[in-house]
């Protein structure tokens, strides 16, 4: 459910006491190749093409918990998806030229919830840690002439712990992210899909005051 990379940049920075922080996340992701377990295509003239936009609302509580302060926040996620995959036909014709079905849905997809964090800020030094909830898509259909959908239908837990260090006056920036993410079962077709870990990590500098 988590788009890897989102949240490289200062992810550990969090809005102050009593302060709305809006964010607005943009993923495009295509993919021409659909492997098996070696590594080898499995569906031949597969295609995928996916866009997808999630804005983020983060708000900080005045609320003080083990020597910082509570957080939560909400991400609402819209997406696009075209799936391209070759359909063996009907008709004598069909299957002669190797037909091609394509099929594209635009919906809302997994939907982010922050309930609690708890963060920290020391001088140019930001670190914090807490769980996001991503809710089952609100779409789904596990029919097999349906070929693409938009999220999972499945609950997934993720807690998480992110880091960022800002020295040379805010110039230079170190962040890490991990996080452990363990998803529930299928109800539709009872597929559960294995937990994971994630660890991300950005380095920059800033070449001017808009850009690094």
């Amino acid at each position: 459910s988590y788009p890897e990379g989102a949240e490289t940049i200062m992810p550990a920075v969090a809005p102050p006491r009593n302060v709305l922080v809006v964010q607005e996340f943009t993923l495009i992701y295509s993919a021409s190749q659909f492997n098996d377990s070696h590594g080898n295509s499995l569906i031949p003239d597969f295609r995928l093409t996916e866009v997808a936009n999630c804005v983020k609302f983060k708000y900080g509580w005045n609320t003080n918990v083990l020597g910082g302060h509570l957080m939560s926040g909400v991400g609402v996620v819209q997406a696009y998806a075209q799936v391209e995959e070759p359909f063996a036909g009907e008709t004598p014709a069909q299957i002669a030229a190797g037909y091609v079905q394509t099929q594209s849905k635009n919906n809302l997809a997994n939907q982010d919830l922050e309930p609690l964090y708890v963060v920290y800020n020391k001088g140019s030094l930001f670190w914090q840690y807490g769980e996001d909830i991503w809710t089952p898509g609100p779409s789904y259909n596990h029919n097999t002439n349906n070929i693409v959908n938009i999220g999972q239908h499945y609950w997934e837990f993720e807690p998480n712990a992110a880091i960022t260090w800002l020295p040379n006056k805010g110039k230079t920036e170190l962040s890490s992210r991990f996080h452990y993410a363990w998803a529930t079962t299928n109800p539709d077709n009872n597929y559960h899909s294995g937990n994971y870990i994630s660890w991300e990590f950005n380095a920059t500098q800033n070449v001017s005051k808009r850009m690094a």
